[in-house]
């Protein structure tokens, strides 16, 4: 992701954790909008990140393809799922497999090297996080 506003933002890299969803609330807050509380429920203002001003971004994310997977700093849990592991057309790792699996992304972006078994813990606490927000049926207070 790159944000370009010559005289306002720095060059510059940030590892904060920010998503496409974050800019309803991030650009709502730039204009002085106060959203109502059904707009982007799950979008939450970034606009310091975004500016450059923070190192700060979201604690959690919940990310959406095939199912519902949950990322934290360097760690993704992904839930059982039934689907499949491979699109075998075109040779794609969808992610699929009836077992848990836990990834660091900041030591493996390739998601090769499922960890939940050496951090029961991480996928335990990443599981209950991700149950929140499933019942809460929104990220934004």
């Amino acid at each position: 992701f790159i944000a370009s506003w010559p005289g306002r933002i720095r060059p510059r890299r940030s590892d904060a954790l920010v998503s496409q969803v974050d800019f309803l609330a991030s650009f709502a807050a730039l204009t002085g909008t106060k959203l109502n509380h059904a707009a982007g429920p799950d979008s939450l203002d970034q606009l310091r990140t975004l500016l450059g001003e923070s190192d700060t971004g979201r604690d959690h994310l919940v990310e959406h393809a095939r199912g519902l997977t949950l990322r934290q700093g360097a760690w993704k849990l992904i839930p059982p799922s039934d689907g499949p592991r491979i699109n075998q057309a075109v040779n794609i790792e969808l992610g699929g497999d009836p077992a848990p699996q836990l990834y660091n992304l900041a030591e493996d972006p390739g998601e090769q090297h499922d960890l939940i078994e050496k951090h029961p813990d991480i996928a335990a606490r990443l599981a209950r996080l991700l149950d929140e927000q499933r019942n809460a049926g929104h990220s934004r207070r």
